[in-house]
């Protein structure tokens, strides 16, 4: 058996961040430095604190959706473009803000053809929306918009699945 010598570093931990910016409303982005580490440290590290990061973020997202046209999720209604899976996932990716650690209820009664936006959500007035430009769906025809739709208040987001029907 061959022992190898250990190489240890004298220089000293240098975490820092070298780039940060606001891409948008709802993107940020960040690059940091972390050294010196070992061959195969990096992604032990980097993926211990995704996680960890990730399952400590609380914040306020929609978590059910209803509607009395849709019979289940991959249905389609007449009169608007997208399908009803389309326009969960729209709303799955608006982001929300609040202050409270309570649920709430929102909704959204639109009359068409028009373009539905996040702005079109009624809310409480302690919930605010980010974006409010964000798409939803296109109403075709001069029909009803009615979803009924339940915030989750201040809780582990990356926890939760996604809104459902």
């Amino acid at each position: 058996m061959v022992r190898e010598k250990v190489a240890v570093s004298t220089r000293t931990l240098q975490w820092k961040c070298v780039e940060s910016r606001i891409d948008s409303k709802r993107l940020f982005y960040g690059r940091f430095i972390l050294s010196p580490l070992i061959k195969g440290q990096a992604d032990t590290i980097g993926i211990a604190m995704r996680r960890a990061l990730l399952g400590e973020i609380e914040g306020t997202c929609i978590t059910r959706v209803k509607s009395e046209k849709a019979s289940h999720e991959y249905s389609t209604i007449g009169g608007i473009q997208e399908s009803v899976h389309e326009i969960l996932m729209n709303l799955k990716e608006i982001v929300l803000r609040s202050n409270l650690y309570e649920s709430c209820d929102a909704s959204i009664c639109i009359k068409g053809p028009r373009h539905v936006t996040a702005q079109d959500i009624i809310l409480p007035p302690h919930v605010q929306i980010v974006d409010n430009t964000q798409h939803i769906a296109w109403l075709t025809e001069p029909i009803d918009f009615f979803y009924w739709i339940k915030n989750r208040e201040k809780s582990r987001i990356f926890q939760q699945s996604g809104p459902s029907l």
